[in-house]
């Protein structure tokens, strides 16, 4: 199985891609000492094996798959190597769908408060701008205007996801921040993992000591609901009547 991590931007998405990898590694027994082998580097030519976290990324955005030869090479790790996740925030694509409707896929989608995103955005921004990130995301998001375009984008992503009928499953960012006992063991739930309590406390105190450590640039506060704290009550209503139907449509207030 492919596992697709994807998201909403500043959602959780990275947490969850990392809890889906070691979900992956732990359920492929040697699959970890398998991808050393030389053979696999003509298969995934220009595709970075992320051997830490038994991930698949590209240089290159190949997970958009822009050719058959590229979603053939991907089937071919799966089945010769075994599960592995690929981390996106694109669209479903044809070749994501084809995978995805043989069973060869399945997708966490995580999604969060855009009102929150966009306090996120801001924070990363200011980071990239302080060259903290490497790769300089979001460094035009400096205010509230310059983060709209962003974040209208993320939800058209996130909507365009939903029209899936069939394995994929939607992870509420509050939830991943409050609840993850919950939330690791409805992934492991759907990807169809059979793995102990211990086992799955394992893989989150793993990545708690990774923030604790602050490991991730992606990361920011995690905290749920600070726009409530953060934006004055004018700039409240602003942004509930900016994204009235979609905070309606997606669960919150």
């Amino acid at each position: 199985m492919i596992i697709i991590s994807n998201g909403q931007y500043k959602s959780g998405s990275t947490l969850i891609h990392n809890y889906n990898c070691l979900l992956a590694n732990n359920r492929n027994i040697n699959s970890l000492h398998r991808l050393f082998k030389d053979d696999l580097i003509p298969v995934l030519d220009h595709i970075h094996i992320e051997f830490s976290l038994f991930s698949i990324r590209s240089f290159l955005k190949l997970y958009w798959f822009k050719n058959f030869f590229t979603l053939f090479k991907l089937i071919y790790a799966n089945f010769r190597y075994g599960d592995f996740a690929i981390k996106t925030h694109g669209r479903p694509t044809f070749f994501w769908l084809i995978l995805i409707k043989l069973n060869l896929a399945r997708v966490t989608y995580t999604f969060r408060d855009p009102r929150d995103i966009i306090l996120s955005l801001i924070d990363h921004g200011e980071k990239s701008r302080k060259g903290l990130d490497p790769v300089n995301a979001f460094i035009k998001c400096d205010n509230i205007e310059n983060t709209l375009s962003v974040v209208t984008s993320t939800i058209d992503t996130y909507k365009s996801w939903q029209k899936l009928d069939k394995n994929i499953l939607f992870l509420k960012y509050e939830e991943i921040m409050t609840n993850p006992n919950k939330i690791i063991n409805e992934i492991s739930s759907f990807l169809g993992y059979k793995m102990s309590a211990q086992d799955l406390q394992d893989i989150i105190d793993i990545e708690n000591e990774k923030k604790n450590k602050g490991g991730s640039y992606n990361f920011n506060s995690g905290k749920i609901n600070r726009y409530k704290s953060e934006f004055d009550i004018a700039t409240q209503n602003q942004l509930y009547n900016f994204f009235k139907e979609d905070l309606n449509s997606m669960g919150y207030e």
